[in-house]
């Protein structure tokens, strides 16, 4: 199941990869408006997230010896929200809204989200 699972994820993020390249190659983000930007950071959201993940169950089953299936939930919540991070930088900067004030309140919500979901989880 787990191999499924990493295929699956590999092949997405792939895809993923492939369609943020078509979008940085071949649109101009002043032509296409809202829509092509949106296309934009989802596909790099997206591919992100998927190397993350598997960056991530790598590190974590091979250097620290930790079983992968039973941290899957985790690595996966890790890697989406530290995609989340890195593309809200990104539009930050985009939309010249960056600067030391918007990072840390974009790291504060992220820590409160993964702070909610540890509390669940107990």
């Amino acid at each position: 199941m787990l191999k499924f699972l990493l295929g699956g994820i590999i092949f997405a993020t792939g895809i993923s990869w492939a369609s943020f390249a078509a979008i940085v190659f071949s649109v101009d983000p002043k032509d296409v408006g809202g829509v092509g930007i949106a296309l934009f950071y989802t596909s790099l959201f997206l591919g992100l997230s998927g190397v993350l993940f598997l960056l991530m169950a790598y590190l974590r089953n091979k250097k620290l010896r930790i079983n992968v299936k039973e941290m899957i939930h985790n690595i996966f919540r890790h890697s989406i929200l530290l995609s989340v991070f890195f593309v809200g930088l990104l539009f930050l900067h985009q939309s010249n809204m960056l600067n030391i004030i918007s990072v840390v309140c974009l790291a504060v919500f992220t820590l409160a989200v993964e702070i909610y979901f540890l509390k669940m989880n107990q």
